[in-house]
């Protein structure tokens, strides 16, 4: 199974700090790594437009004029201006925290994106990415989340025998 230490190579314009630490389990590679994408691709469409500019200026041609209002609208470049400051697992759910000093139409529709896949979250198993049938505390953890119908179990195996642990044992003499 892929691992969430492999997104920072695969999005490094995305992860500006090589040592990014994930709070949350494997299971959400995928849910990730298509945010991930989804952000990637909306972010990348400003040095699209930047490489346009490249040939037709090469060319000797006038700048197009829909390329000057996108400069306008857009002066900054979306992409260098995004970070990652957190994503973790709260309440059973994936949080994705970001911030992008530009307010454009890319950024502002990333909000939408980001809040569809902490949605998503809770239907999948934070540790294997199968469909979650747990999005509950375990007994005895005080923790929520969300867990395939096994890692569940194997939660409550590890819960019940930490706690039979913590049971003194009654000494006949």
């Amino acid at each position: 199974m892929a691992t969430l230490a492999e997104l920072p190579k695969k999005y490094p314009k995305l992860f500006k700090n090589d040592s990014f630490h994930f709070e949350c389990g494997d299971g959400w590679y995928t849910l990730l790594n298509c945010l991930l994408n989804q952000i990637h691709r909306k972010l990348k469409h400003y040095s699209e437009v930047v490489e346009i500019q490249q040939k037709v200026l090469s060319k000797g041609e006038e700048p197009l004029p829909w390329i000057s209002e996108y400069f306008e609208k857009n002066p900054v470049d979306p992409l260098e201006a995004f970070s990652i400051h957190q994503i973790k697992e709260k309440f059973g759910g994936l949080r994705f925290y970001w911030g992008c000093d530009v307010d454009s139409d890319e950024t502002r529709e990333l909000r939408g994106a980001t809040d569809l896949a902490e949605s998503l979250s809770y239907t999948i198993c934070e540790e294997c990415g199968a469909p979650a049938s747990w999005t509950k505390t375990a007994k005895g953890s005080g923790w929520i989340r969300s867990l395939c119908e096994t890692h569940h179990q194997e939660r409550q195996s590890q819960l019940d025998a930490r706690g039979a642990a913590l049971i003194p044992q009654n000494k006949v003499e």
